[in-house]
């Protein structure tokens, strides 16, 4: 588990820098005091890099199974089988079409040069 402390020298370091230059650095830094004992390593990391780029909020979702599909080249039609769980591990290790047809062209060309 990771503890963040009251005082954070980067937040610090970020209200003394900039307190005249925005107006907004005070709420920004605050933002980052909303990290709370249980974020986890990664969460602490994004809230660090949004305190030092200014960014006040930034909206996280999971992408659902069908804009899955898509980003990987599936068909809009194509049906997956399985729990939720199950259709997000095979679209994961499925490889985009179009990388696929770029991989055996470019293995075509190279062990049939003349096809």
């Amino acid at each position: 588990m990771v503890e963040v402390c009251d005082f954070d020298p980067i937040v610090y370091e970020f209200k003394i820098h900039h307190h005249r230059s925005s107006t907004n650095a005070n709420f920004i830094a605050s933002q980052f005091q909303t990290a709370k004992i249980g974020d986890s390593e990664t969460m602490i990391k994004i809230k660090k890099f949004m305190v030092s780029y200014g960014i006040i909020d930034i909206k996280m979702g999971m992408l659902n199974i069908s804009e899955l599909k898509q980003i990987q080249g599936f068909p809009k039609d194509y049906k997956l089988i399985g729990t939720q769980t199950e259709q997000k591990k095979y679209i994961g290790n499925a490889v985009e079409v179009n990388q696929a047809k770029a991989i055996v062209s470019n293995l075509l060309s190279v062990l049939c040069p003349t096809f």
